[in-house]
C-alpha cells in the first residue's frame, strides 16, 4: 500500500498534472467533437489542455462535460479524495475531508456523491460458479426500539456473491424498497450467470415454489456463511465506520463498499478506472 501511495503522490503532485491526465482520456486518439457543430478539427484553446473547434470557434475545457465540471475546490484535492475513497477501507467521511483540506462540508459531500455514482457503474460481469443471494434488512434490531414500524425505513438489500474456496470474491448490491419476487428473479437475471449455482437464502415459501421452476440447480439453506459474513461486514461498515448513513443514499455507499471490495489489489488501477468512468460517462450521470 505504501508504495501504491508513493507511486499517486509522483503521478499527481500538481494541479497541472491532474488536468494533464484527464486531458490524456478526453482527447485521447484526438476524438474531439465539437458540441456546438459536430466539427472534428481543432486547435489549442485558452486555457490549458482546452480545445477550440476550427469551425465555430467555441473553446471547450478539459473538465467541460465531465464529472469534474464546475469543481469548487482544486483538482488535486478532488484526485486524493478519489485516491482515498478507493484505498482506504474504513468509512470515508465529508466532514473529515473537509476539515482536512479546508473546504466545505457539503461540497465535499456533493462531489463524494459523484464519485460513488461512478463506482457503481463498475459493476463485474455476471457471477459464476457458487453464487450466494440473499434479501436482508439493513435495520438493526437495537435501532427497532423506541420507533413505530411505519418510521422505519423500508430499503432491503439485494445481495450476489460469488465464492470461490469458500471466500467472496466479487459481489453486487442493490437496494430495494420491498421483498417482492419479481425483484429477486430480475436481480439474478441480470447478474448471475445462467450456468452458476445458486444458493438462495430465503424461508419464504412463494420465494422457493417460484425461483424453484426458474432456475433448475438453485438451493435453498437456512444460512450460507459466506454470503452471511459479506452483508455482516458490510453492515458493520455503515454502522461503526460510516454511523451517520442516510437510508436515503443508501445505494451508493453500497457502491463505495462493493467497489472496493471488487477492484482489483492495484490501487492505481482501480483509482485509474473510477477516473476514466467519471471522464467517459459524463453525459449519463
Amino acid at each position: 500500500m505504501g508504495n501504491q501511495k508513493d507511486t499517486f503522490v509522483m503521478l499527481f503532485c500538481s494541479d497541472d498534472d491532474c488536468y494533464k491526465y484527464l486531458a490524456s482520456l478526453k482527447w485521447q486518439e484526438d476524438k474531439f467533437v465539437c458540441k456546438k457543430c459536430g466539427n472534428t478539427t481543432y486547435h489549442k484553446g485558452r486555457s490549458p489542455y482546452s480545445c477550440r473547434c476550427n469551425k465555430c470557434k467555441y473553446d471547450e475545457s478539459v473538465t467541460a462535460g465531465t464529472m469534474f465540471e464546475k469543481l469548487k475546490f482544486p483538482i488535486l484535492i478532488a484526485f486524493n479524495i478519489i485516491y482515498s475513497m478507493v484505498t482506504t477501507s474504513k468509512g470515508n467521511k465529508s466532514v473529515e475531508f473537509a476539515k482536512k483540506f479546508h473546504i466545505q462540508q457539503r461540497t465535499c459531500w456533493t462531489f463524494m456523491k459523484k464519485v460513488r455514482e461512478a463506482m457503481g457503474k463498475m459493476q463485474p460481469n455476471q457471477l459464476k460458479g457458487d453464487v450466494g443471494v440473499g434479501l436482508f434488512n439493513l435495520i438493526d434490531e437495537k435501532m427497532v426500539k423506541g420507533y413505530r414500524r411505519w418510521y422505519l425505513p423500508e430499503e432491503r438489500i439485494l445481495l450476489a456473491v460469488e465464492v470461490i474456496n469458500k471466500k467472496a470474491r466479487k459481489a453486487i448490491i442493490e437496494v430495494v424498497n420491498d421483498e417482492n419476487v419479481e425483484s429477486v428473479k430480475s436481480f439474478i437475471d441480470r447478474h448471475v450467470h445462467p450456468d452458476a449455482n445458486i444458493i438462495l437464502e430465503t424461508q419464504k415459501t412463494r420465494f422457493k415454489n417460484k425461483l424453484s421452476k426458474e432456475y433448475k440447480s438453485i438451493k435453498f439453506p437456512y444460512t450460507w456463511r459466506p454470503l452471511d459474513l459479506y452483508f455482516e461486514k458490510m453492515k458493520d461498515w455503515l454502522y461503526e465506520d460510516i454511523h451517520g448513513f442516510s437510508f436515503k443514499h443508501l445505494q451508493l455507499y453500497a457502491n463505495e463498499y462493493n467497489y472496493r471490495n471488487n477492484s482489483p489489489k492495484n490501487r492505481i488501477k482501480a483509482f485509474n478506472a473510477i477516473i476514466r468512468v467519471m471522464v467517459e460517462n459524463r453525459e449519463k450521470m
